[in-house]
């Protein structure tokens, strides 16, 4: 298809898609096709259609980003919901995963028991002056006056 065609089509978006093909691919269709593939474009675009779509892009020191926000009811079947949301990580992968949640826990757990039974005790975990080793290195002016 000659480039004034592709880009003067009135479905911008099959436009690009024929802009992108090669030359050869989008001279081959036929006015039935196109109508069909722009139709088919439609469909999907309203399927994706959000209540909240936000999009920008910015450049941090000469490098592009974007971020996208995306906000709709699923409009998935209920099928296709159910099949992607099993096969998302394998069984060793939740296994592992299940395994250093309870690690992390039982640390933080056992952290903050050690604490409460020694401060019950009475140990001192973290004295109000510092260490002599301080005083020594000179660090610490042990004659200095406090504010």
């Amino acid at each position: 298809m000659p480039e004034s065609v592709v880009s003067s089509h009135p479905d911008p978006t099959l436009a690009r898609l024929l802009h992108h093909a090669p030359r050869h691919v989008a001279e081959s269709f036929t006015a039935e096709q196109l109508h069909g593939l722009s139709q088919a474009l439609t469909n999907m675009q309203g399927a994706t259609r959000h209540r909240v779509e936000r999009r920008h892009s910015f450049s941090i020191l000469g490098r592009k980003y974007y971020w996208v926000l995306l906000f709709g009811r699923d409009q998935r079947t209920r099928r296709r919901a159910k099949s992607l949301t099993g096969k998302t990580f394998s069984p060793i992968i939740k296994g592992l995963s299940a395994a250093i949640a309870a690690s992390l826990l039982a640390a933080v757990s056992l952290s903050v028991a050690y604490i409460l039974i020694s401060g019950a005790i009475g140990i001192e975990l973290f004295p109000d002056r510092p260490p002599a080793e301080l005083h020594q290195i000179g660090e610490i002016n042990p004659s200095a006056p406090e504010n």
